[in-house]
């Protein structure tokens, strides 16, 4: 969960600093849909999800409720800290090409990621946070409709079918697209770490199984930056 915090923070920066260095950052700025790809199928849905998180926070979040009361308007960068991961991401599939290819110039760290594959791998990442937040299964959850593109990555390990484009494994990589990669390097230590810990703590099931069941390869350390 911190490592997504983390990424939904890093994606948040990238598109509020793009949007305001480009458009402004005023409520008649961000709230044009001329800014936006005005032709994309879910802009007018997206939007109404936009405005009604707006409302919301207004009554309960003193930055927001500051600016309101204060200037008579919200800017984008304090609307920005409020707005939730799921609209985030629908806030960045709306945005015109370029600026897409210039969030994903920031934030990605592979070379081969696309603007519509770094959109999925939202989309992943957003549900993952989403089950975790709820206490929900994770460790062995894939997702059914969600299928990453395969990326130079992947290539590190021998996977069959749709392996590492929508459980566990896909997650992490798409994780370190965009996590700082001493950060993601502690990760998958601590992940090995917990791993080990309950191999040694409990007789009743073997690591080899254990990680054919979280869908990670034996070789998952592999993932780390060198």
């Amino acid at each position: 969960l911190n490592s997504l915090l983390d990424v939904e923070n890093i994606i948040k920066t990238s598109i509020r600093n793009r949007f305001c260095r480009v458009y402004g950052f005023k409520e008649n700025d961000y709230l044009n849909k001329n800014n936006n790809n005005i032709n994309h199928t879910y802009i007018n849905k997206t939007f109404n999800i936009f405005k009604k998180q707006i409302v919301e926070k207004s009554n309960d979040n003193l930055a927001v409720l500051y600016y309101k009361t204060t200037y008579n308007f919200i800017p984008l960068w304090v609307v920005n800290k409020v707005l939730s991961f799921g609209l985030l991401k629908e806030i960045y599939a709306i945005m015109k090409d370029d600026d897409k290819k210039a969030i994903n110039k920031e934030i990605s760290n592979f070379d081969d990621m696309k603007i519509k594959s770094l959109f999925t791998s939202m989309q992943l990442l957003v549900d993952y946070r989403n089950k975790i937040a709820h206490d929900e299964i994770v460790y062995n959850a894939k997702h059914r409709k969600i299928i990453l593109s395969k990326l130079k990555e992947h290539k590190k390990f021998k996977l069959k079918n749709n392996e590492g484009l929508n459980d566990l494994l896909g997650v992490l990589i798409s994780i370190k697209n965009i996590l700082p990669k001493d950060k993601f390097n502690t990760l998958i230590i601590d992940i090995n770490k917990l791993i080990n810990h309950f191999i040694k703590d409990n007789e009743i099931i073997k690591l080899e199984d254990l990680l054919k069941e979280m869908s990670l390869p034996t070789n998952y350390k592999k993932l780390k930056w060198r």
